[in-house]
């Protein structure tokens, strides 16, 4: 579990297919890397992905073929900038909302203007993820944790970003038709699921 506070910037540094059509992929963390067992849950743009190595700079994981397709990893090349987060502990402050690291789906961005104090970011999101989406209600894009500003008609939604999100995130770097990772919130998934006698 996350909560959708990024912690650091870090650059892909290597990515490799493997035989069975995931991928190995090497990112290097200066701020994250020397604290991490083997075995440790790591959110890199919002996917929950598992350290199998590392070092005092880097860390690798796999994917398998089916988070290669439904997220962004499949799109990082060698210098791509992801954010990271570690997973959150038992006794940890709840600051941003509960983010599994279960991405649903591709999200892709309308525009990314500057506002008054930071930018508002509007973007095209999964229909599933779109249709149990509220306003002021939470959502995460490649891992962060934000508030949904506006719906939109068609599969839109529009968030704001503070000054501090665009530097501390690899939000700020995004352009008009760059992909991200989106996350519906996990409580409404439930909600829905109840409500369907599912």
């Amino acid at each position: 579990m996350f909560t959708g506070l990024i912690a650091s910037i870090g650059r892909v540094e290597e990515v490799r297919s493997l035989s069975d059509g995931g991928l190995r992929c090497r990112v290097g963390s200066a701020a994250l890397a020397p604290g991490l067992e083997r075995g440790d849950s790591v959110a890199v743009d919002g996917v929950c992905v598992t350290n199998v190595e590392s070092d005092d700079r880097s860390f690798g994981f796999e994917v398998i073929s089916r988070t290669r397709t439904r997220t962004v990893v499949g799109r990082y090349v060698a210098g791509s900038k992801v954010n990271l987060e570690l997973a959150l502990p038992v006794a940890g402050r709840l600051q941003g909302h509960f983010v599994q690291g279960h991405v649903d789906g591709v999200g892709r961005v309308l525009s990314l203007e500057p506002r008054l104090g930071g930018a508002e970011l509007l973007v095209e999101i999964p229909a599933e993820v779109h249709a149990l989406t509220v306003a002021r209600g939470s959502i995460a894009l490649n891992g962060v944790s934000l508030t949904v500003a506006a719906l939109g008609e068609r599969d839109e939604i529009s968030v704001g970003l503070t000054r501090h999100t665009l530097g501390a995130t690899n939000l700020g770097g995004l352009r008009t038709g760059d992909r991200l990772n989106v996350e519906g919130d996990v409580l409404a998934k439930y909600v829905a699921r109840i409500g369907a006698g599912r």
